[in-house]
């Protein structure tokens, strides 16, 4: 490999690694402002999931886009935060998807994102994300 070649490859990959550094304008208000956007489209399809006084558990008002299978399977959580909480959906499985359709509602957000943020909750509940719910 000639030294011009070498050259090249080096600053290719500075550059390339350099932007997984870069800071992120406000990411709490992108957050705040996708969050937002999700609330209202929610609240304009008629909403998430809702809570049944009757059985006490929260239930899907659309089950192509709340219900199960709209989020991913075991082996996605499993490569998404790892086995505790491929666990939790295997030994609870209702626990999980209760856990899932109130955040949902809660937060007015898909159920891929509820089943991520739940996924590292159960993965470490004393953590940042629980932190966040304080």
């Amino acid at each position: 490999m000639t030294a011009l070649n070498m050259t090249i490859m080096m600053v290719a990959l500075l550059i390339g690694c350099s932007s997984a550094f870069q800071m992120i304008s406000s990411p709490n208000n992108n957050a705040i402002q996708r969050s937002s956007s999700l609330n209202m489209a929610a609240k304009a399809k008629g909403g998430g999931p809702r809570f049944d006084k009757a059985t006490e558990k929260w239930i899907v008002t659309d089950p192509e886009t709340q219900g199960p299978e709209a989020g991913y399977d075991l082996i996605g959580s499993a490569l998404r935060a790892g086995p505790v909480p491929v666990i939790q959906r295997i030994i609870n499985p209702e626990q999980y998807e209760q856990a899932v359709l109130k955040y949902m509602a809660a937060e007015g957000c898909d159920r891929t994102e509820a089943q991520g943020n739940m996924d590292a909750y159960f993965e470490n509940p004393q953590g940042e994300f629980a932190l966040r719910w304080r």
